[in-house]
């Protein structure tokens, strides 16, 4: 394997891992100043081990040997250099006859506390800008996740409760002591609605982890409200909430404090009769990531599905409103903003990230519906984040009837097979990704040209017409054929969520075709832009009428055709 791939793939584990990596490794650090080498090694390995085959779950990644290989190589480059330091010191103090054993190792001790503390506000702060996150708010809260990681990490590998005795659920959670602390709360606050209120304690009351549940949020909490974003059925805003999430430890709860959230209002949802029956339509994206985060929970630390604190209403509006984590921006203003700049490599890197959130989907046996460039975020620190789960529905419609008139997304991202009204399956997400992938190689918008025809540009979909790539465009073979792949009119020619996994794993990590990449890049500075950018957001999800389309290309035979209506041959 190339060097510069092996580094990638060691750099991409400890992204994912740094803060865990840091804390475990002070206690190799403090045994090594002990002179308790051996034991040392032993104790960080064995964490490791452990970490990976208990419910703690600190690690949280596929490959239990990588895990090992690479936390007992970090923990001996730790103790070789405290070795290195400790040598030092002695060499330098030792010529001083004032200077005994005890006080030479009190001030090795106080060295390495200093440095510890120094590399971690280092590290805090090279975080706040990257994160264009600098703020005496924005510092408080990172140091007092650090303090709380560091000082709940001794206690992390033992799997029963330290505050109740009782067996913990999950990481950093306890099934008992949340139910208590839920149960205790209940009287503090209430949504206005019985039935919203009954869901929310349902989760509450169930919840095993530290995303399994949502909150009634006031929205009072919420100040600097500022518009990002408008679509077909909400408007998103930024804001600052002030209390913030919270937080579990050692049984106890407390708010992190005030920090910047996502503010997603659905519209039409008045709170009157008229809608009384609609209240479970709030609810579909908050479940859905919800049960994502269920399926998929050792990878909750790293997790490409985008967390959702809660719900709120507008007093103003009577709207409700989805709090969810904020992000810098979509994939296509990434993209826009980034353009010609982004090699191949950070391109995989992208997708590979966005499959695994689709994969977490997937898992949950959950289908997107509504996938496009719009609807993946990008962090930041520039991390995948899918959004808009469970909203892809005309709000004003029966969902029983809009399935036989027409569907509601962007376009040229929906699959051949919706168009002709068949059910949404995870294929069509599959279709949607192979879309994405020519959005990412070309970085322009599909059918940019025919995006104000709806009838003429569903019909050519239906019968097979792609996006052609820009001519300047070098893309790979290998990245083209799995491209054509996934966006294949018969779904079940199209690679399944596991496959695309693993061939995108291999491409970034593993070194597959890599020389494909590595000519695209020399190639990538000749990329011009051919088209003129809207002025208008084009993923914006409308209601698209598939009342003019026959199904005159064959479909799978494994699908079924549902509620056609009989003026449709």
């Amino acid at each position: 394997m190339n060097l510069d791939l092996r580094i990638r793939e060691f750099l991409y584990f400890v992204k994912n891992h740094l803060r865990a990596i840091i804390a475990v490794a002070t206690i190799p650090a403090l045994m090594a100043m002990l002179e308790l080498y051996t034991f040392a090694t032993f104790i960080i390995i064995s964490m490791a081990i452990f970490a990976v085959i208990s419910n703690a779950n600190i690690f949280r990644s596929e490959d239990t040997l990588e895990i090992t290989v690479l936390l007992g190589t970090h923990a001996s480059a730790i103790v070789l250099l405290t070795i290195l330091f400790k040598n030092l010191v002695e060499t330098i103090l030792f010529s001083k006859s004032y200077i005994n054993s005890f006080y030479l190792n009190f001030i090795e001790i106080l060295f390495m506390i200093f440095i510890t503390l120094l590399v971690l506000l280092c590290i805090i702060f090279i975080r706040m800008i990257i994160e264009k996150t600098i703020s005496l708010q924005a510092f408080k809260n990172e140091l007092n996740l650090w303090y709380s990681f560091g000082k709940f990490l001794f206690r992390l590998l033992m799997p029963i409760c330290t505050y109740c005795g009782k067996q913990r659920s999950g990481w950093r959670w306890c099934y008992n002591c949340g139910k208590n602390y839920f149960q205790n709360n209940f009287q503090n606050w209430t949504s206005g609605d019985s039935e919203i209120d009954d869901l929310i304690k349902h989760y509450q009351l169930n919840a095993k982890h530290q995303v399994d549940y949502f909150e009634w949020i006031p929205y009072d909490q919420f100040k600097n409200l500022k518009l990002i974003g408008k679509g077909g059925y909400g408007t998103v805003y930024s804001a600052d909430w002030l209390d913030g999430p919270l937080d579990m430890m050692f049984g106890k709860f407390r708010r992190l404090g005030q920090c910047k959230v996502a503010i997603k209002s659905i519209e039409n949802s008045p709170y009157n009769t008229t809608y009384k029956s609609k209240t479970s339509e709030i609810f579909r994206e908050p479940i859905a990531l919800i049960v994502s985060a269920i399926s998929c929970r050792n990878d909750l630390v790293n997790s490409d599905v985008l967390k959702c604190y809660g719900l709120s209403k507008d007093p103003n509006t009577n709207s409700y409103l989805i709090i969810a984590e904020l992000c810098k921006c979509d994939l296509w203003k990434y993209l826009e903003q980034n353009f010609g700049n982004i090699d191949w490599f950070e391109k995989l890197r992208i997708l590979m990230e966005t499959v695994n959130g689709l994969k977490t989907i997937h898992s949950a046996g959950l289908v997107h519906r509504d996938f496009h460039t719009g609807n993946i975020l990008v962090g930041y620190n520039n991390s995948i984040y899918i959004s808009d789960l469970g909203l892809s529905f005309y709000e004003d419609k029966d969902t029983t009837n809009s399935a036989s008139s027409g569907i509601f997304g962007v376009l040229p991202y929906i699959a051949p097979e919706v168009l002709k009204r068949y059910p949404y399956t995870s294929a069509s997400d599959i279709y949607s990704f192979g879309i994405i992938m020519w959005v990412i190689a070309n970085e322009e918008l599909p059918f940019f040209n025919e995006m104000n025809d709806d009838i003429g540009l569903s019909m050519a979909i239906c019968k097979g017409e792609r996006p052609q790539a820009n001519k300047n465009v070098f893309i790979p073979k290998c990245y083209k054929e799995l491209m054509e792949k996934c966006w294949s009119n018969d779904p079940l020619n199209r690679p399944n969520i596991n496959e695309l996994y693993e061939i995108l794993r291999g491409w970034y990590l593993a070194g597959i075709n890599v020389n494909q990449f590595k000519d695209a890049n020399n190639k990538i500075k000749n990329i011009i832009k051919t088209i003129n950018l809207p002025k208008q957001d084009p993923h914006n999800s409308k209601f698209i009428s598939t009342m003019h389309i026959r199904d005159d290309i064959p479909a799978s035979k494994s699908m079924e055709l549902v509620d056609i209506p009989d003026d449709i041959e």
